[in-house]
């Protein structure tokens, strides 16, 4: 005999079928919450034109610290490529200039890497702009990672990795077949840098044979009528490549 077929069942509604998961409701509701932390802070989703952060500080090179040039940039372009349809970023840091094509296809691996030292800061501060513009649906995969340590800036040569961790909530995306990792502070800091459930630094792993471009971001501060934070710092394979100051935002 047919086994008889009962009422739908009330946890029904919070059950959402994803391959790779065993119930992706709850991790969809874990990242709703994180994002509309971050639109209630700052709310990007009308700024998807070009943006434009002009930024001085310090250059780590192989031979010596370096200024930046105040007239240093990195400018996302919605539609800069040579197809006047996708994305390109342009940068200019002490007057060497830099540009890639994230998402066109056969971009120059050296390109996607640029600048040398970086791990690819073009293409990370690509994804932080769709991040914060465009939002999930800009993004092939996206998820909610969990709980993990982030390990912001150091000033020290052999620093404290135990003092300097902060635990952090972790969305993964991948977008153009390069994944990343978001890092969410769960506590408030002491020294003020960020507030709890801020963006406070964030990965891209343009080739899966290297280190990623790490980015940690600080010091949140109003540009444009946004918060953007005012200290950006990059970093790849342990090695430190910039610790930029925000000058200028224009984010259309």
């Amino acid at each position: 005999m047919p086994i008889p077929v009962g009422p739908p069942s009330p946890a029904a509604k919070f059950y959402k079928a994803k391959e790779g998961f065993v119930n992706y409701y709850f991790n969809e509701e874990h990242q709703k919450a994180i994002l509309e932390r971050l639109k209630k802070e700052s709310d990007f989703s009308k700024r998807t034109g070009d943006w434009k952060v002009t930024v001085g500080g310090l250059l780590y090179t192989a031979n010596s610290d370096t200024d930046v040039e105040e007239k240093s940039f990195i400018e996302i372009l919605d539609k800069g490529s040579n197809d006047g349809k996708s994305p390109k970023v342009n940068a200019k840091i002490n007057g060497l200039p830099y540009d890639c094509e994230p998402i066109t296809p056969g971009e120059k691996a050296e390109k996607m890497k640029d600048p040398l030292g970086s791990g690819g800061l073009l293409v990370a501060m690509y994804q932080y702009r769709q991040f914060l513009a465009v939002g999930p649906k800009a993004f092939r995969e996206f998820s909610h990672g969990g709980q993990e340590p982030f390990y912001p800036w150091w000033t020290e040569k052999r620093p404290d990795s135990l003092k300097l961790r902060v635990m952090c909530e972790v969305l993964k995306p991948s977008h153009a077949g390069v994944p990343g990792k978001w890092f969410f502070a769960l506590e408030d800091d002491a020294a003020k840098r960020w507030k709890k459930g801020q963006l406070i630094g964030f990965e891209v792993t343009v080739d899966k044979e290297e280190d990623p471009c790490e980015v940690c971001l600080e010091s949140y501060k109003e540009f444009d009528k946004l918060q953007l934070p005012s200290k950006i710092r990059v970093r790849s394979g342990g090695k430190k490549y910039a610790d930029f100051t925000v000058v200028k935002a224009d984010i259309k």
